[in-house]
């Protein structure tokens, strides 16, 4: 398995020996986690039919190990949400000091978060943001390239993700960004 977990701004991944030079580079946000309030439970992928085993195995279809390197998050920690705080904790997730350059929105709550927080910046506009579309990187005001995907929520209630096609979508969107994630052969 993997090596030490690493944390920064409250997201965290596992490092791993010879992992995908990718894996740094992405954030998985969530909306909350109502079983645990501990960062390192963020979208985990166990037990079996949770939101982030969907992400993992189902949906993206990635090496628990890989998965796992990505950087994982929730906007609501305490296990409930709270607009004000999603919103607090979105613009510390798109601050210049992030090691992340694609942020990966899973859900329409989510997405309406981040919606909030960029509406007046020029030239990314999120209010028509379809799933499986990226919008960034950010106006030239910032000093770093950060790039939005948007997908649709990988909770078990989400019907969308029992068709072939869309959990192909989801899988092919982040590909096109971060195709060392997976194996050449896939």
């Amino acid at each position: 398995m993997g090596g030490p977990i690493i944390e920064h701004l409250g997201a965290t991944r596992v490092a791993m020996e010879n992992e995908p030079a990718s894996c740094a580079r992405i954030l998985l946000v969530g909306e909350d986690n109502p079983q645990s309030s501990a960062p390192e439970h963020a979208l985990y992928p166990h037990p079996e039919r949770c939101a982030g085993e969907r992400l993992c195995n189902t949906i993206l279809r990635l090496d628990e190990d890989v998965y796992l390197a990505c950087y994982r998050t929730n906007l609501c920690h305490d296990g409930s949400w709270n607009i004000k705080k999603a919103r607090e904790r979105a613009v510390t997730l798109t601050g210049p000091e992030v090691p992340w350059d694609t942020v990966v929105m899973l859900g329409a709550k989510v997405l309406k978060v981040f919606q909030s927080e960029f509406k007046d910046t020029p030239a990314l506009d999120l209010g028509t943001m379809k799933p499986f579309q990226i919008r960034g990187p950010l106006p030239p005001i910032a000093t770093f390239t950060l790039r939005l995907l948007y997908l649709p929520h990988p909770s078990g209630r989400n019907l969308m993700y029992n068709s072939q096609a869309v959990r192909d979508n989801a899988r092919d969107a982040l590909r096109c960004l971060h195709r060392d994630l997976w194996s050449p052969a896939e």
